[in-house]
């Protein structure tokens, strides 16, 4: 489930005064408009079409590996994403890093390291986010060796083949959102189910409701609308949140309202952007939902605020937002009831709970703890659900709530009931739909986070570095091993013995990179973590370098252009005669010299008579003689798909001397020649 495809990033639509072009949008100019949508589904076949030509555009790679990514349809993303490493590998860091996503969402943690490692080589700025995945490849492996008795299992009857999620408690029956193209329980009247997502092709979302005696009905009996007032908009509606007395829901939308902005990638486009709005509505004395109001903070002229959660009281409410004064791309934050029941300006959680990522989807406890999911905390893969206790801005360090509850896909949106049982979402692998609700019977708490060591006491680790060859996984001896701890700035700089290793003294809590380097070899990094240190006190910390390849030869500039011509002097050939003499052989190497140079050339060749014969002759034998030239190229190497043999005879004379006309033997001499056009330059 990417947090993006129902999230607080706006929703991008056609303004009704697109800027259209004369002429008639080609595929390249329609992949790119749906791309600009985030319609991806749209897009993909498109650019994928684009992509299997010859010669295809690194862009139109990035954007169909970008496309399947955001699909989940990554075994795809990955393939085109290495395509376009291999093509624009300078500028293909974005990719490199979400290629290491991937691999981490497919549980290959080993390889999604070696690649997070790769992206450090380009990207040394990016070395504390890095470390992050690292360790949360590290705890994974961990976790998934841990025993547990607890269990979550897909709750089949409320899942659909397409998308259900963000269920919650609403008295005895459970609210939640859902893309289900069954409009029977969809008020016919309204617009809901009408347009599809271009994201996923699938419709727009709408909330639900179980109907009573719906565990023991079946899947295609238990859910009906929950309100056709509430569920009447054209884009997204959902995730929902209760009152205590179940009378107030907060739901969040897809603003109707747009912004129009001119999208860079999208040629002579506007788009219009639709941001999310929190909104709320009351029950009447008849148990009826009324007119739908605005939260007071929306602001979707500016940004995005949704997913509402409210505390046991109802005098919190927390909801995650992009609006400015945050911490990272999303983050949570909450408000404080007033006396007269309005809400205090907005604050925000705080960096504990807070990164430079993405948090999202929060709720709240039966014990009053806050549950959020995170891609900036150390996780299994997408988003994991995390769990904190505290208020305000001051929290303790979440707690990752590991398997089962997490995976290395996206899991989300965790609600609990007062015994312990509840639901959380996920899109995890063997599901029935892109994103399922789940069941657990019973929550396993987690135990409060071990005491941070003082700082100017800390425990000390031991950090074992090896070197390794890339290419063949030998040792690397006699290169430079420099640690360096984030935090404070300082360095150490040791050598790799005979056997590749040497050992530094670390600290627990703190952020470390390792960078080897050796002449012969391009730098090797990779980050260290020392947040959830192994029991024996002792880290291990490879660096992969590889062995630098020879310099490539500066090509130089081709001093030709399309269209030029040059006549091979000195090339002949004996009377009446094709084959190629040992004279004519050396010109014709001289050609073949310049071919090998500048590899991209593609040519024609072409023979040419004087007008004595007749003129049919003569257009045979410059036929047979071009193509002798040509098989003389193609024997020494050169491809013949870069060659073009042309006989044009007594019909393109360089002087006046056609049929008829008493002309010098030099005259004649003039028009017999061959001569080599430039076609192509790649």
């Amino acid at each position: 489930m990417s947090f993006k495809k129902y999230s607080l990033l706006f929703l991008l639509m056609p303004a009704a005064f697109s800027l259209r072009a004369q002429e008639q949008p080609d595929r390249l100019d329609i992949a790119e408009r749906h791309f600009a949508k985030m319609e991806y589904s749209y897009a993909a076949p498109m650019y994928e079409k684009l992509a299997n030509r010859r010669k295809p555009k690194a862009d139109v790679l990035y954007k169909l590996a970008y496309c399947y990514d955001e699909m989940q349809q990554y075994d795809k993303a990955l393939t085109w994403y290495d395509t376009y490493i291999k093509k624009d590998s300078a500028k293909a860091a974005p990719a490199v890093l979400r290629k290491a996503d991937i691999l981490k969402i497919q549980q290959r943690y080993a390889e999604a390291k070696a690649i997070y490692n790769e992206y450090l080589l380009r990207k040394p700025e990016d070395t504390k986010k890095i470390a992050i995945r690292i360790n949360g490849c590290d705890s994974a492996v961990k976790w998934l060796q841990e025993k547990t008795t607890a269990t979550v299992k897909n709750a089949a009857q409320l899942n659909t083949p397409y998308s259900d999620w963000g269920a919650t408690f609403y008295g005895k029956e459970l609210v939640f959102t859902s893309e289900d193209r069954d409009k029977k329980v969809l008020d016919r009247k309204s617009r809901s189910g009408e347009k599809e997502y271009g994201w996923t092709g699938n419709p727009f979302l709408r909330l639900f409701t179980t109907v009573p005696g719906w565990q023991s009905a079946d899947s295609a009996n238990v859910k009906t609308s929950f309100s056709s007032l509430i569920n009447d908009h054209k884009y997204h509606v959902g995730p929902a949140a209760f009152s205590k007395k179940l009378d107030t829901v907060y739901f969040t939308i897809t603003s109707e309202s747009r912004l129009t902005e001119t999208v860079e990638y999208v040629k002579r486009s506007r788009m219009a952007k639709y941001n999310l709005a929190l909104f709320y509505s009351v029950k009447n004395a008849e148990g009826k939902w009324t007119e739908l109001k605005p939260f007071a903070y929306n602001n979707v002229s500016k940004y995005s605020v949704g997913h509402a959660a409210l505390n046991n009281d109802g005098s919190v409410l927390y909801f995650a937002s992009d609006r400015p004064g945050g911490y990272g791309k999303t983050d949570i934050w909450y408000c404080i009831k007033q006396a007269n029941g309005e809400w205090q300006e907005p604050q925000n959680c705080g960096p504990l709970v807070n990164t430079e990522e993405e948090e999202a989807f929060p709720t709240v406890g039966t014990s009053g703890q806050l549950f959020f999911s995170s891609k900036g905390l150390a996780g299994m893969g997408g988003f994991d659900i995390f769990v904190t206790s505290g208020n305000g801005a001051v929290w303790q360090t979440p707690q990752n709530l590991k398997p089962p509850f997490n995976s290395p896909y996206d899991d989300f949106y965790l609600t609990l009931s007062a015994d312990g049982s509840g639901y959380l979402s996920s899109n995890r692998a063997a599901g029935k739909g892109s994103d399922d609700i789940y069941s657990f019977a019973a929550f396993r708490q987690v135990p409060p986070p071990t005491p941070v060591p003082d700082a100017a006491t800390p425990k000390a680790l031991v950090l074992k570095t090896i070197v390794m060859n890339e290419k063949d996984k030998t040792v690397i001896p006699n290169s430079e091993i420099r640690l360096t701890n984030l935090e404070r700035g300082a360095d150490w700089v040791k050598q790799s013995d005979a056997a590749g290793q040497n050992n530094f003294i670390v600290e627990k809590s703190k952020h470390y990179t390792v960078k080897a380097e050796l002449k012969g070899f391009t730098s090797g990094i990779t980050a260290v973590e020392t947040l959830m240190p192994p029991a024996n006190d002792t880290i291990t910390a490879i660096v992969y370098m590889k062995p630098q390849e020879p310099a490539a030869p500066v090509q130089e500039a081709v001093p030709f252009k399309v269209g030029d011509k040059f006549v091979l002097e000195n090339l002949h050939y004996d009377y009446d005669k094709h084959n190629i003499r040992p004279d004519a052989a050396v010109i014709l190497d001289r050609l073949v010299a310049t071919l090998n140079k500048y590899p991209g050339l593609q040519i024609e060749l072409s023979s040419h008579t004087d007008s004595r014969g007749s003129d049919t002759y003569n257009m045979a034998l410059s036929d047979r003689r071009a193509k002798a030239a040509v098989e003389y190229l193609v024997k020494k190497g050169i491809n013949a798909n870069r060659l073009k043999a042309k006989g044009y005879g007594e019909s393109m004379l360089v002087n006046g001397c056609s049929n008829g006309v008493p002309c010098s033997v030099a005259e004649h001499q003039a028009n017999r020649r061959t001569e080599v056009k430039i076609l192509k330059i790649d």
